[in-house]
């Protein structure tokens, strides 16, 4: 019964919303605390291409929570991709390599544990959605 309540649209998109949110938070404290330490500030490629990358991640969230918004399957798979690899998997390499705990800041600490528990939950809700269905 759970599963059924997970899957509904209303949480699918309510999930995958916050945990964006949560990727925005880690994503400005990274470049606070975390990027000044592996490149110079002179460095405009790598800063470019990092930012770039960030943009373009950004974009495609944003384009899955509208996708879901609408019911469309195949964003639910993107948001699914997106909070699994960005919140679970990099809140989980995080937190045993690169920032382990405590962090750099508290603040690093709370969103990324923040970002493991929204990602999951982000994840499970767009997986029980998929299991529903067409």
């Amino acid at each position: 019964m759970m599963v059924r309540s997970l899957g509904r649209w209303p949480v699918v998109l309510g999930t995958t919303t916050a945990a964006f949110l949560v990727f925005l938070v880690r994503s400005w404290l990274d470049w606070r605390f975390v990027y000044g330490a592996f490149m110079p500030a002179t460095d405009g490629v790598t800063l470019g291409l990092a930012l770039g990358v960030y943009v373009l991640v950004c974009l495609a969230w944003l384009v899955a929570i509208v996708g879901i918004a609408r019911e469309v399957r195949a964003a639910v798979k993107a948001a699914l991709v997106l909070a699994g690899l960005l919140l679970v998997l990099g809140g989980l390499a995080t937190t045993f390599s690169l920032c382990q705990t405590p962090c750099a800041t508290p603040f690093m600490d709370v969103a990324n544990f923040g970002g493991l528990i929204i990602g999951l939950e982000a994840a499970l809700a767009a997986w029980a959605r998929l299991r529903e269905p067409a």
